[in-house]
């Protein structure tokens, strides 16, 4: 690979990301629709399955694709006026995803107020697409919150080396 150190971990931690944000959701959902029974889960829920398991499935090709022009951008060897031309296809495949992703939260929040038409655990895997990006935000916020902690705690400490004698923790 040509590129600087700090381009790779970027383009690898953001490989790993796109892959493992759609991709498991696609394989749950695959294997949810093949074992609904019509009659313990329809109407809506049964909707949400359906469209859910093409979306997360579209979603994890664009990832892929998505992989492959962020590693031509950071490139060394690719000239700058391509570069040009593979950015704003990457900003577009980015956007396709979170917008897909965003709409299934949606929809999932929708297929989980009709949940009295689904009694089998394709519900459980419907609560679990509404309810984990609020999870991710939660435990983002909080880790947020303690990085910000400990930033003050040592920014604090740095400065109390130039007065020994007090100490804050």
């Amino acid at each position: 690979m040509c590129c600087n150190e700090a381009a790779c971990k970027t383009w690898f931690y953001t490989t790993i990301y796109q892959i493992m944000a759609g991709f498991p959701w696609a394989i749950a959902f695959w294997t949810m629709s093949s074992k609904v029974d019509a009659d313990q889960c329809s109407g809506i829920p049964l909707l949400f399955v359906t469209v859910a398991k093409i979306v997360f499935t579209v979603t994890t090709a664009l990832s892929i694709v998505a992989i492959h022009v962020q590693y031509r951008i950071e490139n060394k060897s690719l000239k700058s006026h391509k570069k040009k031309c593979y950015q704003p296809t990457l900003f577009f495949l980015f956007t396709a995803i979170f917008v897909c992703w965003f709409a299934m939260w949606v929809f999932s929040w929708v297929a989980v107020a009709f949940r009295d038409d689904c009694v089998d655990n394709t519900m459980k895997l419907i609560w679990g697409a509404a309810i984990f990006p609020l999870t991710l935000i939660g435990i983002g916020l909080c880790l947020g919150c303690i990085g910000i902690v400990a930033v003050i705690i040592a920014a604090v400490n740095s400065y109390l080396i130039y007065f020994p004698n007090c100490t804050v923790i």
